[in-house]
């Protein structure tokens, strides 16, 4: 059952920031559409605007040639919020881990999942969500250790698994 849970929570690649990933290289291996989680991915927990980190983020991405998606656990309406501060589209109460959020993100964007790329913080939510969805699944680094009670829970039970994994060099890119 451990093995089982390991591989399903194993990120495909791990940044230690969003500003690491080599975007247009992920467009050379054919992703066109970038599912971008909210708290702790783009912004500090909490935060309902973007700041200069998510657009810049959002920049780079575009740049790229890339579509960026927001697909966050949040409100719809903040989500929404935020995604319009970025001008792009965005799917709150995706539901992660289920894979529902982000296959309604990928339609609703008009790219089948193998074209997709998950960008988040979270093993449990949005690392599974993109295996279950067969969507390359890219974890990043928290921006910020300060969460709310829930979230700094389920990293407890997230922490031997990414032990594992950011000694996985393999996982590492090189740049």
């Amino acid at each position: 059952m451990i093995h089982f849970l390991s591989e399903k929570l194993k990120p495909d690649r791990i940044y230690r920031s969003i500003e690491q990933i080599d975007f247009r290289n992920l467009k050379a291996q054919g992703i066109d559409l970038v599912l971008l989680d909210i708290d702790n991915t783009l912004v500090h927990h909490g935060f309902h605007h973007p700041d200069a980190y998510a657009r810049k983020a959002v920049e780079t991405i575009q740049n790229a040639g890339l579509v960026p998606f927001i697909v966050s656990n949040a409100k719809p309406s903040r989500a929404r919020s935020f995604a319009s501060g970025l001008g792009i589209d965005c799917i709150g109460m995706a539901n992660k881990p289920s894979a529902s959020g982000l296959l309604r993100a990928c339609r609703q964007a008009g790219f089948q999942p193998s074209a997709a790329a998950m960008v988040g913080d979270q093993l449990f939510t949005d690392i599974l969500a993109a295996r279950r969805a067969h969507i390359l699944a890219i974890l990043v680094l928290p921006l910020d250790s300060r969460e709310v009670w829930n979230v700094a829970f389920k990293r407890w039970f997230e922490a031997p698994f990414l032990r594992r994994y950011v000694k996985d060099q393999s996982l590492w890119p090189q740049s």
